[in-house]
C-alpha cells in the first residue's frame, strides 16, 4: 500500500516541474510570435533571462537548497547555449531535464551531450558539500549509472 504523504510530495513535485515547463513554453511560444513580428528580442537575451529566471524560481519553490545549484546550471546555460544558440523550445526541454535531474525524476530517455555531463559533473563538485545528501545520491546515481564520470 502506497504512502499518501509520499503521493501528495510526488505530485507536488509535477506540479512544479510541469508549471515550469508549461510557462517556459509558453515564453517560447511569446518571444518566437515577438520575433516573427519584428517587435524585440532578436538575439533571445530578454527570454534567455527569463527562462533561467523561472527555471531558478522553480526549482527553489521545489527545494530551497537546490537554489545554488539552481543559480549554476542557469550561468552555464547563458554561457553555452544563450543568445540564440540554442531554439527556445531546446532551451526549455534542456531545463526541464535539469529539473528532473534535480527532482530525481530523469527518465531513462533524457540526456544531454557529453559536454554538458561534463558540466553537471563540475557543478555537482562544486556544490556537493552544501547539497542534501539524498539531492547529492540522487543525482550520482544517474551519472554513474549512465557512466558519465
Amino acid at each position: 500500500m502506497k504512502n499518501i504523504a509520499d503521493l501528495d510530495y510526488k505530485e507536488k513535485i509535477m506540479d512544479t516541474m510541469e508549471k515550469f515547463y508549461s510557462d517556459g513554453i509558453r515564453l517560447a511560444e511569446k518571444y518566437e510570435a515577438s520575433r516573427l513580428a519584428e517587435k524585440q528580442d532578436k538575439d533571445g537575451a530578454e527570454f534567455d533571462s527569463r527562462l533561467t529566471e523561472i527555471f531558478c524560481k522553480a526549482v527553489s519553490l521545489y527545494d530551497k537548497q537546490a537554489k545554488a545549484l539552481a543559480n549554476d546550471f542557469a550561468d552555464y546555460w547563458l554561457s553555452e547555449y544563450s543568445e540564440g544558440r540554442q531554439k527556445k523550445e531546446e532551451a526549455v526541454e534542456w531545463f526541464y531535464k535539469i529539473f528532473s535531474l534535480i527532482a530525481g525524476n530523469f527518465e531513462k530517455d533524457m540526456d544531454f551531450p557529453q559536454e554538458d555531463w561534463e558540466q553537471i559533473n563540475l557543478i555537482i563538485s562544486s556544490e556537493a558539500e552544501s547539497l542534501d545528501m539524498d539531492l547529492l545520491n540522487s543525482i550520482m546515481t544517474v551519472i554513474v549509472e549512465r557512466k558519465k564520470i
